[in-house]
């Protein structure tokens, strides 16, 4: 984020004219990274970002000169702070004072402020010469000799244990008597601890055994497992997950940390302890290979016999709470599991890359000409085989690549929990369909829109208690998120049962930010062009500007990542009683459903989940209108009409309208009619990548190659119909 807001920066040291979208794009970031810092209580960095964005804002609203080196200044702070926090995580920021009135300074003099900023590149503070290095240094995890083969699969193993074990404590926190999560966890960490121990992996054995010290007392019902302890074994488990990352080669956390972390998990742990005794510290014993920890089922015990359930006392004494007795043999030899390996995704998505061209050349085989004119039923009989395997071989070489959206929705979970305890706000998550799969690379992708739209939905839309109270309703806001299959697509539901979204409210902001015409009419909008107004950049109805939200950015961001992934956003909402956001995304971004059309001699692929309908228009519903060109009658609405040969620059295609198509598609509630000569048929095509990944192509997601050999271009319906509404 920070190369990025660097990058744009360095871009407008000519002038800001005409590059209003570098100056958003800043803003963006730094609205971003403020909201990141609140959540992470990072309270100085936090205070830095929000007089950026007040910095920002001002100088854009008075037509002062945009602050370029006192930004620049911020980005090399928080740059040489990051350093400094690999090494130590408590470390100071050191400048904030002199940043923030360099920020401040620059609303009303931005020239003046720059002269005070230190260039680019050059710290604020040199350090005083002979000064020592920070005491405390990352702690070192080191793998060697016959053990390095096995940590692959340790990283794997421990980052879906923390996952379980980080879900299981999110649920903890709302049904504090489930002793099913503090046993998941516990499991969790105990699997950990043993493998590592294993491994030699000195500083996770360590705070493993912390954190499970602290569970073995809850579990046992020593103490009450409070939101305290909960909170420490979270943290746990992200300092964990921080020393897998140094073995993978990121950063590694300090040694102070763990040791700090360790120090409080212990004091919580040590209460009651006259009443029971904590567990043992593993050894090397308790596992004898990754892979035979992973096949243990979960109350069977570690795998050199241990049982999970009964943890050994320090001083060999019998433990005094008795466990729940392990399952019958006869049970775990039925329990049948499925064997599993893992394959690096880069030759997963060859494997996806080679079955597509298998495809296209089966169906250009198919085609010939030659081989249609062979009058034999056997090689006719053998060639529909072969068509029918390749088939089935496309299908299970894209199932390869779908995963469930469960480690994404878990995710949310934690940043649920974050975020209505830094707003004061009580919040219930529940998470339906986490089974449901998606195209791997679509899952990585949708995170970050669900952060965007959790964070607003627990800021914006449900109330504080005591207004919930006052409307009727339960203290606790209710929050759903659910992902189910629809029509061939898959449907992410965000539903919350806050406040909803004031329609009148929507349509004044827009009309006083001037996202509208003046004079336009309110009832000439439906609900859904009204809500669709909230994606704009810049639009905010918020009263005030938080640490989380408000400036009205985020939202439109959200909603050009939906639609890179071919997707499109819904929006419900009733005042008062809650809205409801409806994400539809496509199953796999490697196929695609469309409208084969043909302008001229080109063909151009149109996908079917942006067409409303297709029909060949009369000369009689066509007619020009002032500012809008173009327009034809289309079922009592006037709809715009783009000619694909102009667009596209073809000297070739139909020029009468009454000779061609017209295909109504919708953006984001808005419709227009896309004029063509021909549709030659609906089809499944493979998508390839134009071969320009710097820049994206207005107007044009990729190509296909048909079964003639030629290829035929896919329209970006969104950024086409935004390209000519904007020029």
């Amino acid at each position: 984020m920070l190369d990025e807001i660097e990058e744009e920066l360095l871009g407008l040291d000519s002038g800001v004219e005409g590059c209003e979208e570098k100056v958003a794009s800043i803003r963006r970031v730094v609205h971003t990274l403020k909201a990141e810092f609140a959540v992470l209580d990072m309270l100085p960095l936090q205070q830095l970002c929000h007089q950026a964005e007040t910095t920002i804002d001002a100088v854009v609203e008075g037509g002062l000169a945009f602050p370029v080196d006192p930004l620049l200044a911020l980005v090399d702070l928080l740059k040489r702070h990051f350093e400094r926090l690999t090494e130590n995580v408590h470390a100071e920021c050191e400048g904030c004072e002199s940043m923030l009135a360099s920020l401040r300074a620059a609303c009303e003099a931005p020239a003046a402020a720059a002269e005070e900023v230190p260039p680019a590149g050059v710290p604020a503070e040199l350090p005083a010469e002979g000064a020592a290095e920070p005491e405390d240094a990352p702690i070192v995890l080191e793998v060697e000799g016959e053990f390095a083969d096995s940590l692959p699969e340790f990283i794997g193993e421990a980052r879906s244990h923390l996952g379980e074990a980080e879900g299981a404590m999110v649920e903890l926190s709302r049904d504090p008597d489930s002793l099913d999560n503090l046993h998941l966890t516990f499991r969790a960490y105990h699997t950990i601890k043993g493998v590592a121990s294993f491994l030699n992996l000195e500083p996770i054995v360590s705070l493993a055994h912390a954190a499970e010290a602290l569970l073995h007392g809850g579990r046992s019902e020593r103490y009450a497992f409070e939101s305290q302890d909960i909170d420490l074994v979270l943290a746990a488990g992200d300092l964990i997950s921080q020393m897998i990352g140094a073995l993978e080669g990121e950063p590694a956390p300090s040694a102070a940390a763990c040791r700090e972390l360790e120090g409080k998990i212990s004091a919580r742990a040590s209460r009651g302890l006259d009443d029971a005794a904590e567990p043992a510290a593993s050894t090397a014993t308790e596992a004898a290979s990754p892979a035979a920890e992973a096949a243990v089922p979960d109350d069977a015990g570690a795998p050199a016999g241990e049982s999970v359930g009964e943890p050994a006392s320090d001083s060999g004494g019998a433990v005094v709470q008795p466990q729940p007795p392990v399952k019958p043999k006869a049970e775990l030899k039925a329990a049948r599991v499925e064997r599993t390996i893992k394959v690096s995704t880069t030759r997963l998505d060859m494997l996806v890359d080679m079955v597509g061209e298998l495809v296209i050349a089966q169906s250009m085989v198919l085609q010939d000409p030659a081989i249609q004119q062979l009058d034999s039923q056997v090689l006719a009989r053998n060639i529909g085989q072969v068509g029918k395997i390749t088939r089935d071989l496309q299908e299970a070489a894209m199932s390869l690549r779908m995963v469930t959206v469960k480690s994404t929705f878990q995710k949310m979970a934690r940043l649920v929990r974050d975020v209505s305890r830094k707003c004061g706000k009580r919040v219930n998550l529940s998470i339906i369909g986490e089974d449901t799969e998606l195209d791997r690379n679509v899952v990585e992708q949708i995170s970050d829109p669900l952060v965007h739209m959790i964070r607003n939905a627990i800021d914006h839309g449900i109330e504080m208690p005591a207004d919930r109270v006052a409307a009727g309703k339960e203290e606790e806001g209710q929050l759903a998120l659910r992902a189910f299959h629809q029509g061939g697509s898959i449907v992410i539901e965000i539903k919350d049962d806050g406040r909803g979204i004031d329609r009148a409210r929507v349509f004044r902001n827009a009309l006083d930010k001037g996202l509208l015409e003046p004079g336009t009419n309110p009832k000439s909008m439906t609900d859904s062009e009204v809500f669709n107004l909230i994606f704009m950049p810049g639009f905010s109805t918020a009263d005030a500007v938080t640490d989380l939200s408000g400036r009205g950015v985020g939202m439109d961001v959200v909603r050009r990542n939906i639609e890179a992934l071919r997707g499109k956003i819904e929006i419900e909402s009733s005042l008062g009683r809650g809205t409801t956001f409806r994400l539809r995304l496509p199953l796999t971004l490697a196929i695609i459903d469309g409208m084969v059309v043909r302008i001229g001699k080109s063909r151009y692929v149109v996908p079917t989940l942006s067409i409303e309908q297709s029909f060949r228009p009369n000369i009689e519903d066509v007619h020009h209108v002032i500012d809008r060109g173009e327009c034809v009658h289309v079922r009592g609405s006037v709809l715009p009409i783009y000619r694909l040969n102009e667009i596209f620059g073809q000297d070739d295609g139909c020029e009468r309208i009454e000779e061609g198509i017209l295909i109504v598609v919708e953006v984001d509630g808005q419709r227009s009619c896309l004029f063509v000569d021909e549709i030659l048929g609906q089809q499944q095509v493979v998508i390839k990548s134009l071969g320009m990944s710097r820049d994206r192509i207005v107007g044009l997601s990729g190509g296909a190659i048909m079964t003639d050999g030629r290829v035929a271009l896919i329209l970006d319906v969104g950024t086409l119909v935004d390209s000519i509404l904007t020029t």
